[in-house]
């Protein structure tokens, strides 16, 4: 979870000047510990492996978080941790969510636990807060007990920070999250969009971040991190201070072509906190810092109503007698019920984690099907269903996020029950007799083929399951 609101919580304490530029501390109220006394050995994270099931760890919970996919007042599909050891190993680790009742209410940021009779498993290909080979699966089995004397120096925080210079490279990347430090130049009032996988509005805040190379680039705080973010604290404490944040489990990506950092429910930050890479950011500042401003939401740029209202509406006998040279780049809507998955295609793929088309195993590495330098990929939706309204019907594909949101789960949640993609999970063959109005574009095979098919570029509407199925009139 986030750091507490800042305005409710957390003392606002001077700690000297650094080359001018006052540092205000946004800190929780300080915990005491006292000196921990070893009295029987413990695995380093960075010692244990899949070769043994008898392994004991103590460490602490740097991080922790409910993955909800796209519904944020679901229960958890699993909840996440970092956990950090006292030599500064990091590692990640997953609660089932069916498991998630029992072991949340014993767990807490920033605490050290003892681990035992744990799953260590391959790390999983997409989401991850570092590098690693291996992650921790907690079972119905697995023991927790709560550490209370700590030593002073046990780590507490784990960043893989990012340069600004080279957030571009990570636009699209879901492999790993990326973390950045910055100090806060702007902060905006909260907004709520409607999105359109959802059906309530979600909150979102904008924050700017500058970096020492004066780079600077936007972060935006969706679900409840939105309001987490005390921005009227932010910026009263920047009219006179520099505030410096470390923001992480971050995303970038690219909106109407601006690019921007994206915060969910991973997302973390520490604001002027007592860390070496803030007091760092602080050494190497200059004299003065410019004050925090106000800045827009942008909101008009995430809302559905950017949804293509104004394509023209065409039923599927007008889709197929588009002639797909002409059509090349022209978007359309069309409202159709699913009659049916597509026999011949598998529902997901290996997409180069860089360029996103399809990629192939080779070796212990991957190869793209552009040539881009890539070796790595990570899986990720290609549905094909076979769409109706009674006049005609025709191939629509889905990809990546437009088809999680028809679907309602991560494609990596389905592939760890369902395994190979010729096997469908029920998630996907609940879709036939859904209704949907799309928007859509004439895919680039359809110019090589007779018969079209087309590409879902968004869900304008969902009407949800349907009595019949209209059939096509011949």
């Amino acid at each position: 979870m986030a750091l507490l609101s800042i305005a409710a919580v957390c003392a606002l304490l001077s700690s000297g000047t650094r080359n001018g530029a006052r540092k205000i501390l946004l800190l929780p109220s300080a915990v005491s510990v006292t000196t921990f006394v070893a009295k029987m050995a413990f695995d380093l994270l960075c010692d244990i492996s899949p070769a043994s099931r008898g392994w004991k760890i103590r460490a602490k919970i740097a991080r922790m978080w409910d993955y909800t996919g796209t519904a944020d007042d679901l229960p958890p599909i699993h909840v996440d941790l970092v956990l950090i050891d006292e030599k500064g190993n990091a590692m990640y680790a997953e609660i089932p969510g069916v498991e998630a009742d029992k072991f949340r209410p014993l767990l807490q940021e920033s605490k050290v636990y003892t681990f035992s009779k744990f799953l260590i498993l391959p790390s999983k290909p997409a989401y991850k807060p570092f590098p690693n080979k291996y992650m921790i699966k907690l079972t119905p089995w697995t023991n927790v007990e709560q550490v209370n004397e700590v030593p002073a120096d046990f780590p507490s925080h784990v960043f893989n920070l990012v340069q600004f210079s080279y957030l571009s490279l990570r636009v699209g990347m879901q492999e790993y999250f990326t973390d950045v430090i910055g100090m806060i130049i702007g902060v905006s009032k909260l907004a709520y969009v409607r999105m359109a996988s959802k059906t309530s509005d979600t909150p979102k805040r904008v924050i700017a971040l500058r970096d020492l190379a004066n780079c600077e680039v936007k972060l935006v705080l969706w679900g409840e991190h939105a309001p987490d973010f005390d921005a009227d604290a932010v910026h009263s404490v920047g009219q006179d201070n520099a505030v410096v944040g470390i923001f992480v489990d971050t995303l970038m990506k690219a909106y109407n072509n601006e690019e921007t950092l994206s915060g969910g429910s991973a997302c973390k930050w520490y604001l002027n906190e007592d860390i070496p890479e803030i007091n760092q950011f602080f050494d190497s500042l200059g004299d003065s810092a410019p004050k925090i401003q106000w800045i827009s939401t942008g909101a008009e740029s995430f809302g559905s109503s950017q949804r293509p209202a104004r394509l023209e509406h065409k039923s599927v006998a007008d889709l197929k007698k588009i002639d797909p040279w002409e059509a090349a780049g022209a978007g359309f809507s069309c409202t159709v019920t699913i009659a049916k998955l597509s026999p011949s295609q598998s529902w997901w793929f290996s997409s180069c984690s860089r360029c996103h088309r399809a990629a192939t195993a080779y070796g212990s590495s991957y190869k793209c099907s552009s040539g881009c330098s890539s070796v790595t990929a990570i899986p990720k939706y290609r549905l094909c269903l076979i769409g109706t309204d009674g006049t005609n019907s025709a191939e629509f594909v889905l990809f990546g996020r437009v088809a999680q949101q028809v679907v309602g789960r991560p494609v990596m949640n389905l592939i760890k029950f369902q395994g190979r993609s010729d096997n469908i999970p029920k998630e996907i063959a609940a879709v036939v007799s859904q209704k949907f109005t799309f928007a859509v574009s004439v895919t680039e095979r359809s110019l090589m083929h007779r018969n079209i098919s087309f590409q879902v570029n968004g869900i304008e509407t969902f009407f949800g399951r349907q009595g019949s199925i209209p059939q096509p009139r011949e």
